[in-house]
């Protein structure tokens, strides 16, 4: 577990840290690849996705945080920002942050960055009055889910999927 307090520090993203969100995001989505086969190129997709929630995020009373290593340079993100919670909730579960994406440098990871990152995100979305927080985990993804699980998060809904048509798709019975 790395010192965050020396050698880690948590801020927002500035327009310099482009290239390196990039390339996390690139790493990130070549991982998850593996694990769901409907993922678009790394390459392809990471600079507009990126564009994308870092808009998200501005909109809606969030922040794009990077991990920065003392002499690294950035190792790590995690874009949050409010969202509603639907007419099935009470009134006063409404205000809901949302952790949309969180990324450690794969050199990185099991040193305390996700903690740093998501206890950044936890107090931004408590100062924009988010009551609770949701996160989501690819279904094979065990290290997420794990690293959620040790900062206090259960699971709360189960997506299934099935694809009708597509290369996904299972092929028609004769």
């Amino acid at each position: 577990m790395v010192d965050a307090a020396q050698e880690i520090s948590i801020r927002d993203a500035v327009e310099k840290d482009r290239a390196a969100l990039i390339a996390l995001t690139i790493e990130l989505q070549a991982f998850e690849c593996a694990l769901e086969p409907n993922r678009s190129p790394p390459s392809e997709m990471a600079a507009p996705y990126l564009q994308e929630i870092w808009e998200w995020a501005n909109a809606r009373d969030g922040a794009l945080l990077v991990a920065e290593a003392k002499g690294r340079g950035v190792v790590g993100y995690a874009c949050v920002g409010m969202g509603g919670a639907g007419i099935d909730n009470l009134p006063e579960y409404e205000r809901v942050g949302k952790l949309t994406d969180i990324v450690v440098a794969a050199d990185w990871r099991g040193k305390g960055v996700g903690g740093a990152l998501i206890r950044a995100a936890e107090k931004v979305l408590f100062d924009a009055g988010a009551l609770r927080i949701e996160i989501a985990a690819l279904s094979g993804n065990a290290a997420a889910q794990a690293v959620y699980q040790s900062r206090g998060y259960a699971p709360s809904y189960t997506v299934f999927a099935r694809y009708l048509g597509g290369p996904l798709a299972p092929k028609a019975e004769d």
